[in-house]
């Protein structure tokens, strides 16, 4: 039974779910993304999620904080410019180029998380 109740759920509300997505991101491709995520997170949680009262918003609201989430990790990221290379080729393969030795020992000493 609950296979085929979400399996109805999804055809019947998967592009009302996109609509609403895509207006929030303003980008199809990502939109789509979040939302078959969203939908494969209700899939896994679908005892608790089919009893949600609005189980459509449930969708559209997962979409939308998982753009949040991305958003958040994407902005910790450091970029480098075209012009650096990541590693040293001829030093220690751990090195940045150009970045201080000091700093990068300070780098060292913190959790890998925060490293991240």
């Amino acid at each position: 039974m609950g296979q085929l109740e979400f399996t109805e759920f999804y055809r019947a509300d998967r592009d009302r779910c996109l609509r609403a997505v895509l207006t929030g991101v303003g980008d199809r491709q990502l939109a789509e993304d979040l939302v078959a995520e969203a939908f494969t997170r209700a899939w896994m949680s679908w005892h608790k999620v089919r009893r949600h009262p609005a189980p459509r918003a449930w969708i559209v609201r997962t979409a939308l904080n998982l753009r949040v989430s991305w958003w958040r990790r994407r902005r910790r990221e450091v970029e480098l410019d075209d012009g650096h290379e990541a590693a040293d080729p001829g030093g220690d393969p751990g090195l940045v180029a150009g970045l201080d030795p000091a700093l990068l020992h300070l780098l060292r000493r913190l959790p890998q998380r925060q490293r991240r």
